[in-house]
């Protein structure tokens, strides 16, 4: 009697959501796409893993501690669904531990996303995946440190629609940040959002400094974006400028330009498509520029599995080699545009 009793009081102290929280989760995205990147070549047939978000298996939790703070954790693994070989899977996407608070926000440690990563989302209907983001696309495109790796990041309540945040990752040198790099450089971050429904703002600022022969160099990335949506209809964009004078400690010198425009309608119920036009320009080159269109279909069949496609493509002048965001294939060559159609399913648990 007594070890009935005992085991149902250790079952009732773990189930005990005021105490203890934890989450298993996960995405399997997979589909098919067909590409163009090349003269003279017959289009290509790929079957790719997270071509609308990336596919991932992860665990998340919190417990309650004192005066109303918390511990949280998560670690997130990456899957890569089409082919699961050697090395597709591994912890790079989110490995953090932290403490927090309703009344002053979040402290993190570990591999996180960057507050530049948010700001984006603020202002890209269709978020970061499919053609219709622009939140990849070589030179002449959004270049954003989706995570960093040996951060400390802070990110504050939400208090009547703003919140703000800050992130510092020492020893990196990279733009995106490296996973498990340490050298002689570091990447901060900090960011402003206002984001009370239907409208909302946001902007970031980012430096990545990077060390040679004792000199500092500076790459600054600064991103605005903003979105009107009622949930029918929504229209987003951004604007993301990045300079580096080059030269001093041996960098390579920076002064690009991009913006996008997005929108999405939703209709039926289980309907949505999403439109996209952005360019981006290397101002470093005269003429240098990369134009994107795309449109996305999504088919919403249950709140957790989508079936999507999307056709697009890119147009180059002047050297560019711009991409569409997750286009699989080597790198075209200079002025070559490429384009693509994808098709997948995706189902989240």
């Amino acid at each position: 009697m007594k070890k009935k009793l005992l085991a149902v009081a250790v079952v009732g102290a773990l189930a005990s959501p005021a105490a203890f929280a934890q989450t298993l989760y996960g995405i399997v995205d997979v589909g098919y796409q067909n590409s163009k990147y090349a003269d003279g070549d017959v289009n290509k047939h790929f079957i790719q893993s997270g071509q609308h978000s990336g596919s991932r298996l992860g665990v998340r939790g919190s417990e309650d501690l004192a005066a109303g703070t918390y511990v949280m954790y998560q670690i997130e693994f990456n899957i890569v669904a089409d082919t699961g070989g050697p090395g597709a899977t591994d912890t790079t996407r989110l490995t953090f531990v932290g403490l927090g608070s309703k009344a002053w926000g979040e402290l993190t440690l570990g591999q996180q996303y960057t507050h530049s990563f948010h700001t984006f989302a603020v202002g890209s209907a269709a978020g970061y995946g499919t053609f219709s983001s622009f939140y990849t696309g070589g030179a002449t495109g959004s270049v954003i440190a989706t995570r960093a790796s040996n951060s400390v990041k802070y990110s504050s309540p939400v208090m009547s629609g703003f919140s703000v945040g800050a992130l510092w990752s020492p020893g990196v040198a990279t733009e995106p940040t490296a996973v498990g790099a340490s050298g002689n450089g570091n990447y901060m971050d900090f960011a402003v959002r206002y984001t009370p429904g239907p409208f909302g703002v946001a902007i970031s600022h980012a430096i990545a400094t990077a060390e040679a022969a004792g000199v500092d160099n500076d790459t600054d990335s600064t991103q605005i974006t903003a979105n009107w949506d009622n949930r029918a209809f929504g229209i987003y964009g951004g604007f993301q400028q990045r300079e580096n004078d080059g030269a001093v400690g041996g960098a390579t010198a920076v002064d690009s330009e991009a913006w996008w425009l997005s929108a999405v309608a939703r209709f039926g119920g289980r309907h949505e498509l999403y439109f996209l036009y952005g360019q981006g320009e290397n101002n470093l080159v005269t003429g240098q520029e990369s134009k994107r269109m795309a449109i996305t279909y999504q088919h919403v069949m249950s709140k957790r599995t989508r079936i999507y496609t999307s056709i697009g493509r890119v147009t180059n002048e002047g050297g560019a080699t711009g991409v569409l965001n997750g286009q699989a294939g080597a790198a075209p060559a200079a002025n070559y545009d490429p384009r693509g159609f994808q098709l997948g399913l995706l189902h989240s648990f």
